[in-house]
Protein backbone atom coordinates (compact mmCIF):
# COMPACT_ATOMS: atom_id res chain seq x y z
CA UNK A 1 0.00 0.00 0.00
CA UNK A 2 2.88 2.45 0.77
CA UNK A 3 4.66 1.67 -2.60
CA UNK A 4 1.53 2.60 -4.14
CA UNK A 5 0.75 5.87 -2.34
CA UNK A 6 4.38 6.99 -3.42
CA UNK A 7 3.56 6.13 -6.65
CA UNK A 8 0.23 7.89 -7.15
CA UNK A 9 1.97 10.96 -5.46
CA UNK A 10 5.08 10.86 -8.36
CA UNK A 11 2.16 10.13 -11.44
CA UNK A 12 0.46 13.35 -10.13
CA UNK A 13 3.15 15.62 -9.44
CA UNK A 14 4.67 14.51 -12.99
CA UNK A 15 2.01 15.51 -14.43
CA UNK A 16 1.28 18.24 -12.80
CA UNK A 17 5.12 19.79 -14.68
CA UNK A 18 3.15 19.95 -17.81
CA UNK A 19 2.68 23.50 -18.55
CA UNK A 20 0.21 24.90 -21.77
CA UNK A 21 -2.75 23.25 -22.44
CA UNK A 22 -4.01 22.90 -25.97
CA UNK A 23 -0.82 23.90 -27.79
CA UNK A 24 -1.94 24.31 -31.81
CA UNK A 25 0.82 23.26 -33.95
CA UNK A 26 1.35 24.86 -37.49
CA UNK A 27 -0.44 23.14 -40.09
CA UNK A 28 -0.93 26.72 -41.43
CA UNK A 29 -1.01 25.94 -44.56
CA UNK A 30 -3.90 23.05 -44.13
CA UNK A 31 -6.30 26.28 -42.47
CA UNK A 32 -5.29 28.73 -44.97
CA UNK A 33 -7.95 30.65 -45.76
CA UNK A 34 -8.13 33.69 -48.49
CA UNK A 35 -10.09 36.93 -47.23
CA UNK A 36 -11.51 36.37 -50.65
CA UNK A 37 -13.47 33.43 -49.23
CA UNK A 38 -15.18 34.99 -46.44
CA UNK A 39 -16.14 38.21 -48.29
CA UNK A 40 -18.54 35.40 -49.68
CA UNK A 41 -19.57 34.07 -46.16
CA UNK A 42 -23.23 34.13 -45.29
CA UNK A 43 -24.49 36.33 -42.42
CA UNK A 44 -23.80 35.28 -39.56
CA UNK A 45 -26.33 35.24 -36.63
CA UNK A 46 -26.37 36.56 -33.59
CA UNK A 47 -28.47 36.15 -30.70
CA UNK A 48 -29.36 38.93 -28.17
CA UNK A 49 -30.06 37.94 -24.36
CA UNK A 50 -34.13 39.95 -25.43
CA UNK A 51 -34.24 37.17 -27.97
CA UNK A 52 -33.66 39.71 -31.24
CA UNK A 53 -31.54 38.43 -34.05
CA UNK A 54 -28.71 40.38 -35.33
CA UNK A 55 -27.26 39.08 -38.58
CA UNK A 56 -23.57 40.11 -40.37
CA UNK A 57 -20.58 38.85 -40.53
CA UNK A 58 -18.25 38.30 -37.13
CA UNK A 59 -14.79 40.32 -38.11
CA UNK A 60 -13.10 40.17 -35.21
CA UNK A 61 -13.49 39.99 -30.76
CA UNK A 62 -10.80 42.22 -28.72
CA UNK A 63 -10.22 41.55 -25.45
CA UNK A 64 -12.23 43.72 -23.87
CA UNK A 65 -14.95 41.45 -25.23
CA UNK A 66 -16.26 43.97 -28.16
CA UNK A 67 -17.68 42.00 -31.20
CA UNK A 68 -17.45 44.13 -34.39
CA UNK A 69 -19.20 42.96 -37.49
CA UNK A 70 -17.63 43.43 -40.87
CA UNK A 71 -19.41 47.11 -42.64
CA UNK A 72 -20.64 48.01 -39.03
CA UNK A 73 -19.46 51.80 -37.16
CA UNK A 74 -20.03 50.25 -33.94
CA UNK A 75 -19.11 47.48 -31.36
CA UNK A 76 -21.32 45.08 -29.59
CA UNK A 77 -20.74 43.95 -26.14
CA UNK A 78 -20.48 40.03 -26.07
CA UNK A 79 -22.20 39.51 -22.66
CA UNK A 80 -25.07 41.94 -24.33
CA UNK A 81 -25.13 37.88 -26.55
CA UNK A 82 -26.79 34.75 -25.70
CA UNK A 83 -25.48 32.78 -28.46
CA UNK A 84 -23.18 33.27 -31.87
CA UNK A 85 -24.42 31.15 -35.05
CA UNK A 86 -21.31 31.08 -37.39
CA UNK A 87 -22.26 30.69 -40.81
CA UNK A 88 -21.49 27.32 -42.76
CA UNK A 89 -20.48 28.60 -45.71
CA UNK A 90 -17.09 29.40 -43.72
CA UNK A 91 -16.51 25.80 -42.88
CA UNK A 92 -14.63 22.97 -44.83
CA UNK A 93 -16.49 21.19 -47.27
CA UNK A 94 -14.23 17.91 -46.35
CA UNK A 95 -14.09 16.09 -43.03
CA UNK A 96 -12.10 12.73 -42.25
CA UNK A 97 -14.35 9.79 -41.69
CA UNK A 98 -11.62 8.85 -39.44
CA UNK A 99 -12.20 11.77 -37.21
CA UNK A 100 -14.74 9.87 -34.69
CA UNK A 101 -12.32 7.01 -33.75
CA UNK A 102 -11.71 8.27 -30.47
CA UNK A 103 -13.15 10.98 -28.10
CA UNK A 104 -11.07 12.98 -25.30
CA UNK A 105 -13.44 13.90 -22.33
CA UNK A 106 -12.05 17.15 -20.87
CA UNK A 107 -11.62 18.47 -17.43
CA UNK A 108 -14.99 20.91 -17.69
CA UNK A 109 -17.09 18.84 -19.31
CA UNK A 110 -15.86 19.58 -22.80
CA UNK A 111 -14.64 16.68 -25.28
CA UNK A 112 -12.33 16.51 -28.67
CA UNK A 113 -13.16 14.42 -31.73
CA UNK A 114 -9.97 13.10 -32.47
CA UNK A 115 -8.52 10.78 -35.73
CA UNK A 116 -5.80 9.71 -33.29
CA UNK A 117 -4.43 9.78 -29.92
CA UNK A 118 -0.68 9.33 -28.66
CA UNK A 119 0.60 9.47 -24.83
CA UNK A 120 3.97 10.84 -24.27
CA UNK A 121 5.76 12.82 -21.42
CA UNK A 122 2.52 13.63 -19.53
CA UNK A 123 0.93 15.10 -22.92
CA UNK A 124 -2.11 13.72 -25.90
CA UNK A 125 -1.25 14.42 -29.15
CA UNK A 126 -4.48 14.63 -31.38
CA UNK A 127 -5.58 14.93 -34.79
CA UNK A 128 -8.32 16.80 -34.39
CA UNK A 129 -10.59 18.79 -36.99
CA UNK A 130 -8.79 22.36 -35.51
CA UNK A 131 -5.20 20.44 -36.67
CA UNK A 132 -3.36 18.78 -34.99
CA UNK A 133 -3.50 19.21 -30.91
CA UNK A 134 -1.22 18.66 -27.67
CA UNK A 135 -3.28 18.31 -24.79
CA UNK A 136 -1.47 18.14 -21.08
CA UNK A 137 -3.01 15.06 -19.07
CA UNK A 138 -3.82 17.13 -16.84
CA UNK A 139 -6.93 19.09 -18.45
CA UNK A 140 -8.25 15.02 -19.58
CA UNK A 141 -10.92 13.37 -18.00
CA UNK A 142 -11.37 10.18 -20.20
CA UNK A 143 -10.37 8.62 -23.93
CA UNK A 144 -12.91 6.31 -25.19
CA UNK A 145 -12.29 4.71 -28.63
CA UNK A 146 -15.09 4.12 -31.06
CA UNK A 147 -17.94 5.93 -32.10
CA UNK A 148 -20.95 3.96 -30.67
CA UNK A 149 -22.93 3.77 -28.65
CA UNK A 150 -21.10 4.30 -24.98
CA UNK A 151 -21.08 1.64 -22.79
CA UNK A 152 -23.03 1.91 -19.34
CA UNK A 153 -19.85 0.85 -17.40
CA UNK A 154 -17.43 3.72 -19.44
CA UNK A 155 -20.23 6.14 -18.12
CA UNK A 156 -20.43 5.19 -14.43
CA UNK A 157 -17.02 5.57 -14.12
CA UNK A 158 -16.75 8.87 -15.75
CA UNK A 159 -19.01 9.86 -13.36
CA UNK A 160 -16.71 8.68 -10.07
CA UNK A 161 -13.35 9.03 -10.98
CA UNK A 162 -11.02 7.14 -8.97
CA UNK A 163 -9.37 9.45 -6.53
CA UNK A 164 -5.84 6.78 -6.26
CA UNK A 165 -5.71 5.59 -10.03
CA UNK A 166 -6.66 5.28 -13.56
CA UNK A 167 -9.12 2.59 -14.61
CA UNK A 168 -8.70 0.92 -18.17
CA UNK A 169 -11.56 -0.80 -19.36
CA UNK A 170 -10.91 -3.40 -21.58
CA UNK A 171 -12.73 -5.59 -24.16
CA UNK A 172 -13.05 -9.28 -22.80
CA UNK A 173 -15.27 -10.74 -25.71
CA UNK A 174 -19.00 -9.05 -24.90
CA UNK A 175 -18.14 -7.83 -21.50
CA UNK A 176 -16.03 -4.66 -20.07
CA UNK A 177 -13.42 -5.77 -17.47
CA UNK A 178 -11.74 -3.11 -15.51
CA UNK A 179 -8.24 -2.97 -14.60
CA UNK A 180 -6.34 0.03 -12.40
CA UNK A 181 -3.19 1.25 -12.49
CA UNK A 182 -1.64 4.22 -14.23
CA UNK A 183 -1.17 5.44 -17.63
CA UNK A 184 2.40 5.74 -19.08
CA UNK A 185 2.08 5.97 -22.77
CA UNK A 186 0.03 4.99 -25.87
CA UNK A 187 -0.04 5.48 -29.59
CA UNK A 188 -2.23 3.24 -32.45
CA UNK A 189 -0.94 -0.01 -31.69
CA UNK A 190 -0.59 -0.83 -27.46
CA UNK A 191 -1.07 1.21 -24.23
CA UNK A 192 1.60 0.67 -21.71
CA UNK A 193 0.57 0.63 -18.10
CA UNK A 194 1.90 0.45 -14.56
CA UNK A 195 0.29 -2.40 -12.48
CA UNK A 196 1.35 -3.15 -8.85
CA UNK A 197 4.89 -1.50 -9.87
CA UNK A 198 5.77 -3.34 -12.95
CA UNK A 199 5.05 -2.15 -16.86
CA UNK A 200 3.00 -3.79 -18.42
CA UNK A 201 1.60 -3.59 -22.59
CA UNK A 202 -1.31 -4.90 -24.00
CA UNK A 203 -2.55 -4.19 -27.33
CA UNK A 204 -4.97 -1.15 -28.08
CA UNK A 205 -7.30 -2.65 -30.16
CA UNK A 206 -8.65 -4.46 -26.68
CA UNK A 207 -9.17 -1.39 -24.50
CA UNK A 208 -12.66 0.19 -24.75
CA UNK A 209 -11.41 3.51 -22.48
CA UNK A 210 -9.29 4.98 -19.88
CA UNK A 211 -10.49 7.05 -17.04
CA UNK A 212 -8.38 9.11 -15.37
CA UNK A 213 -7.47 9.28 -11.46
CA UNK A 214 -9.07 12.09 -10.93
CA UNK A 215 -7.59 15.63 -10.46
CA UNK A 216 -8.73 19.42 -9.50
CA UNK A 217 -11.15 20.41 -11.66
CA UNK A 218 -11.73 24.06 -13.20
CA UNK A 219 -14.40 26.29 -11.10
CA UNK A 220 -17.61 26.37 -12.91
CA UNK A 221 -17.29 30.16 -12.60
CA UNK A 222 -14.38 29.93 -14.74
CA UNK A 223 -16.01 28.90 -17.97
CA UNK A 224 -17.97 31.74 -19.43
CA UNK A 225 -18.62 30.18 -23.17
CA UNK A 226 -19.52 26.82 -24.80
CA UNK A 227 -17.86 26.56 -28.46
CA UNK A 228 -18.76 23.87 -30.94
CA UNK A 229 -17.09 22.76 -33.56
CA UNK A 230 -18.06 21.57 -37.10
CA UNK A 231 -18.05 18.14 -35.82
CA UNK A 232 -19.20 18.25 -32.59
CA UNK A 233 -16.71 18.89 -30.56
CA UNK A 234 -17.15 21.12 -27.69
CA UNK A 235 -14.78 23.61 -25.96
CA UNK A 236 -15.82 24.66 -22.31
CA UNK A 237 -13.49 27.80 -21.51
CA UNK A 238 -13.28 31.56 -22.03
CA UNK A 239 -13.22 33.40 -25.41
CA UNK A 240 -10.01 35.71 -25.67
CA UNK A 241 -9.90 37.38 -29.23
CA UNK A 242 -11.23 36.54 -32.64
CA UNK A 243 -8.18 37.45 -35.19
CA UNK A 244 -7.41 38.08 -38.17
CA UNK A 245 -3.87 37.17 -39.63
CA UNK A 246 -2.08 38.77 -42.56
CA UNK A 247 -3.00 35.68 -44.88
CA UNK A 248 -6.56 36.66 -44.28
CA UNK A 249 -7.36 34.08 -42.00
CA UNK A 250 -9.05 34.50 -38.63
CA UNK A 251 -8.50 32.68 -35.52
CA UNK A 252 -10.16 32.28 -32.26
CA UNK A 253 -8.39 31.98 -29.15
CA UNK A 254 -9.24 30.50 -26.07
CA UNK A 255 -8.36 30.21 -22.30
CA UNK A 256 -9.31 26.53 -21.11
CA UNK A 257 -8.35 27.29 -17.32
CA UNK A 258 -4.79 28.95 -17.09
CA UNK A 259 -4.20 28.08 -20.53
CA UNK A 260 -4.61 28.94 -23.83
CA UNK A 261 -6.31 27.15 -27.05
CA UNK A 262 -6.23 28.80 -30.74
CA UNK A 263 -8.36 27.91 -33.06
CA UNK A 264 -9.41 28.35 -36.69
CA UNK A 265 -12.58 30.61 -36.71
CA UNK A 266 -13.91 28.17 -40.12
CA UNK A 267 -14.46 25.40 -38.10
CA UNK A 268 -16.36 27.19 -35.29
CA UNK A 269 -19.99 26.19 -36.02
CA UNK A 270 -21.48 28.20 -32.66
CA UNK A 271 -20.71 29.92 -29.26
CA UNK A 272 -23.08 29.80 -26.33
CA UNK A 273 -22.38 32.88 -23.96
CA UNK A 274 -22.65 32.06 -20.44
CA UNK A 275 -24.09 35.30 -18.40
CA UNK A 276 -25.28 36.26 -15.00
CA UNK A 277 -28.54 37.05 -16.68
CA UNK A 278 -28.84 33.48 -18.53
CA UNK A 279 -30.21 30.38 -16.21
CA UNK A 280 -29.81 27.28 -18.51
CA UNK A 281 -32.77 24.95 -18.18
CA UNK A 282 -30.48 21.98 -18.69
CA UNK A 283 -28.85 22.89 -15.36
CA UNK A 284 -32.10 23.37 -13.12
CA UNK A 285 -34.22 20.42 -11.89
CA UNK A 286 -37.68 20.28 -13.07
CA UNK A 287 -40.30 20.61 -10.32
CA UNK A 288 -42.57 18.25 -12.43
CA UNK A 289 -41.97 15.47 -15.68
CA UNK A 290 -44.67 13.85 -16.94
CA UNK A 291 -44.01 11.13 -19.65
CA UNK A 292 -46.52 9.58 -21.82
CA UNK A 293 -45.48 7.53 -24.69
CA UNK A 294 -48.07 6.18 -26.66
CA UNK A 295 -46.82 3.67 -28.38
CA UNK A 296 -42.81 4.33 -28.92
CA UNK A 297 -40.45 2.90 -26.16
CA UNK A 298 -40.33 4.68 -22.99
CA UNK A 299 -37.32 7.13 -22.74
CA UNK A 300 -36.38 9.68 -19.91
CA UNK A 301 -35.69 13.11 -20.88
CA UNK A 302 -32.21 14.38 -21.19
CA UNK A 303 -30.00 16.99 -20.57
CA UNK A 304 -27.93 17.88 -23.05
CA UNK A 305 -28.23 14.58 -25.11
CA UNK A 306 -30.91 13.57 -26.98
CA UNK A 307 -33.59 10.80 -25.51
CA UNK A 308 -31.40 8.05 -26.81
CA UNK A 309 -28.45 9.74 -25.03
CA UNK A 310 -26.40 11.40 -28.30
CA UNK A 311 -26.02 15.12 -28.48
CA UNK A 312 -28.27 17.11 -29.38
CA UNK A 313 -28.85 17.42 -33.88
CA UNK A 314 -31.81 19.14 -35.66
CA UNK A 315 -30.70 19.05 -39.15
CA UNK A 316 -26.77 19.11 -39.60
CA UNK A 317 -26.20 21.28 -36.70
CA UNK A 318 -25.66 20.40 -33.19
CA UNK A 319 -26.00 21.65 -30.14
CA UNK A 320 -24.37 21.81 -26.81
CA UNK A 321 -27.41 22.57 -24.40
CA UNK A 322 -30.31 21.73 -24.28
CA UNK A 323 -33.29 19.06 -23.18
CA UNK A 324 -33.86 16.26 -24.97
CA UNK A 325 -37.35 14.88 -25.07
CA UNK A 326 -39.96 11.90 -26.83
CA UNK A 327 -43.77 12.82 -27.15
CA UNK A 328 -45.87 13.01 -24.74
CA UNK A 329 -43.94 14.89 -22.32
CA UNK A 330 -44.35 17.63 -19.76
CA UNK A 331 -41.07 19.02 -17.97
CA UNK A 332 -42.25 21.91 -15.29
CA UNK A 333 -39.80 24.28 -14.18
CA UNK A 334 -39.66 26.85 -11.64
CA UNK A 335 -39.33 30.55 -12.82
CA UNK A 336 -40.64 31.85 -9.15
CA UNK A 337 -41.19 35.35 -12.20
CA UNK A 338 -37.79 36.18 -11.40
CA UNK A 339 -37.68 35.76 -15.19
CA UNK A 340 -38.06 38.33 -18.56
CA UNK A 341 -38.56 35.22 -21.20
CA UNK A 342 -38.04 31.95 -22.43
CA UNK A 343 -35.78 31.33 -25.39
CA UNK A 344 -34.83 27.75 -27.28
CA UNK A 345 -33.83 26.62 -30.57
CA UNK A 346 -36.23 23.68 -31.32
CA UNK A 347 -36.92 20.88 -33.79
CA UNK A 348 -36.79 17.39 -34.00
CA UNK A 349 -33.77 15.34 -33.58
CA UNK A 350 -31.35 14.25 -36.41
CA UNK A 351 -31.31 10.86 -35.32
CA UNK A 352 -35.00 9.95 -36.45
CA UNK A 353 -33.76 10.47 -40.41
CA UNK A 354 -36.44 11.97 -41.35
CA UNK A 355 -39.63 10.95 -39.47
CA UNK A 356 -41.14 12.55 -36.44
CA UNK A 357 -44.27 15.16 -36.48
CA UNK A 358 -45.30 16.50 -33.13
CA UNK A 359 -46.30 19.80 -31.15
CA UNK A 360 -44.25 21.95 -29.08
CA UNK A 361 -45.54 23.69 -26.65
CA UNK A 362 -45.05 26.55 -23.71
CA UNK A 363 -47.56 27.35 -20.52
CA UNK A 364 -46.94 29.70 -17.91
CA UNK A 365 -48.82 29.34 -14.66
CA UNK A 366 -51.43 26.67 -17.01
CA UNK A 367 -51.72 29.37 -19.67
CA UNK A 368 -50.54 28.88 -23.37
CA UNK A 369 -47.67 31.38 -24.69
CA UNK A 370 -46.78 29.91 -27.80
CA UNK A 371 -47.55 26.22 -30.33
CA UNK A 372 -46.16 25.06 -33.06
CA UNK A 373 -46.17 22.28 -35.17
CA UNK A 374 -42.65 20.39 -36.16
CA UNK A 375 -41.76 18.25 -38.51
CA UNK A 376 -38.43 16.33 -38.87
CA UNK A 377 -38.17 17.53 -42.17
CA UNK A 378 -38.45 21.27 -41.16
CA UNK A 379 -35.30 23.59 -40.33
CA UNK A 380 -34.51 24.46 -36.75
CA UNK A 381 -36.78 27.25 -35.30
CA UNK A 382 -35.91 29.29 -32.81
CA UNK A 383 -38.15 30.78 -30.19
CA UNK A 384 -38.38 33.74 -27.72
CA UNK A 385 -41.34 34.27 -25.16
CA UNK A 386 -42.11 36.75 -22.61
CA UNK A 387 -42.58 34.90 -19.09
CA UNK A 388 -42.58 38.11 -16.89
CA UNK A 389 -44.86 37.50 -13.98
CA UNK A 390 -44.76 33.69 -14.80
CA UNK A 391 -43.80 31.14 -12.04
CA UNK A 392 -44.45 27.55 -13.63
CA UNK A 393 -43.21 26.95 -16.93
CA UNK A 394 -43.85 24.14 -18.75
CA UNK A 395 -42.20 22.70 -22.03
CA UNK A 396 -44.47 19.82 -23.41
CA UNK A 397 -44.33 18.48 -26.47
CA UNK A 398 -47.92 16.62 -27.99
CA UNK A 399 -47.89 13.96 -30.29
CA UNK A 400 -48.67 14.95 -34.25
CA UNK A 401 -49.58 12.52 -37.01
CA UNK A 402 -48.30 9.02 -36.99
CA UNK A 403 -48.96 8.62 -33.10
CA UNK A 404 -45.31 9.36 -31.60
CA UNK A 405 -43.27 7.71 -33.84
CA UNK A 406 -40.26 8.94 -34.57
CA UNK A 407 -41.19 11.86 -31.99
CA UNK A 408 -37.75 12.63 -30.34
CA UNK A 409 -37.92 16.03 -29.65
CA UNK A 410 -35.47 18.68 -28.61
CA UNK A 411 -35.59 22.24 -26.88
CA UNK A 412 -31.52 23.15 -27.77
CA UNK A 413 -30.23 25.96 -25.88
CA UNK A 414 -33.07 26.49 -23.74
CA UNK A 415 -32.54 28.99 -20.76
CA UNK A 416 -34.28 31.36 -18.84
CA UNK A 417 -33.72 35.20 -19.47
CA UNK A 418 -33.10 37.79 -16.40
Amino acid sequence: MMVMAVESMKASDARRRVCGVFCLVGWLVTWWLPATLLAERQPDTLWGLDGKRIQGTIQSIDEAGNLKLAGASQQIKLNALRKLDVSAAAKPTVQSPLLNNVVIYLVGGGYLNSESVVLAEDAFALKTIAGPLSVSIDDVQAIRWGAGKVRAEFTQALQAPDDESDRFLMLDETKIRTIRGFIESMDAESLRMELDGETQQVARAKAYGVVLAAIETPDASEVRHDIVLQDGSLIRGTLQTLEQDPAGAQWLSVSVGQNPLRLPWRVVTSIVIRSDRVQALSQLDPVDVLEQPIVSLPRSWKRDRNVLGQRLKIGDKEYATGLGVQARSVLTFAAEARFARFTATIGIDASTQGRGDCEFVVRGDGRELFRQRVKATDPAKAVSISIEGVQRVQLLVEPGADLDFGDRANWCDACFVR
